[in-house]
């Protein structure tokens, strides 16, 4: 089971526990924590789901990069396995490959220290051969609000993209760009 504590006055939550169920017995939801609970994540984490043995966590707010982290986490033992920034109205998606291991599919966000309207090809070069993209044009970049025409100042700023990604966990996570369609933004 997973209990979690929220406070309306701070942004996340103010924990997150696992609680061991014994002989299918859910145990009493207390603020106080038993001697058999373990911390998962304390302020900024909230739990948003679990897949099988794995357990999802969501930050409060966004990164630098503009996208919303997220962590997987095992549910046996805590233990982080994974740990990555999606596209903010993102959903992840879940498959299976041919041998039965769950696949994570999202639109992956990264920032490079280039600007994509102001370097064009150099810079999308750059998060190409940096992130292993397919072959494909260089995207046509937004300002933070999303809007079509940038200011001078926002063809200066670093560019963010988002790109779509299939991720294996086990054994361990790797991260595959895959074809789609890639969004770019400035901060």
């Amino acid at each position: 089971m997973v209990k979690e504590l929220d406070d309306d006055g701070l942004k996340g939550t103010r924990w997150v526990t696992m609680v061991p169920v014994l002989n299918g017995h859910l145990p009493a939801c207390r603020l106080s924590h038993g001697s058999t609970e373990q911390f998962i994540a304390k302020e900024w984490w909230s739990f948003i789901g679990a897949k099988g043995s794995l357990l999802f966590l969501e930050a409060a707010d966004g990164d630098e990069n503009q996208g919303m982290p997220f962590r997987v986490l095992n549910s046996k033992t805590g233990m982080e396995i994974f740990e990555d920034s999606a596209w903010w109205d993102d959903h992840l998606e879940f498959a299976r490959t041919s041998d039965g291991k769950i696949l994570l599919r999202y639109m992956r966000v990264v920032g490079e220290d280039c600007s994509i309207p102001q370097d064009g090809t150099n810079c999308w070069n750059k998060f190409a051969g940096k992130f292993a993209l397919p072959p494909a044009t260089a995207p046509t970049c937004t300002n933070y609000l999303g809007e079509q025409t940038l200011t001078d100042e926002d063809t200066k700023s670093r560019s963010v993209i988002a790109y779509p990604v299939a991720v294996e966990l086990f054994p361990r996570p790797t991260i595959k760009a895959v074809p789609g369609p890639v969004k770019c933004s400035q901060e």
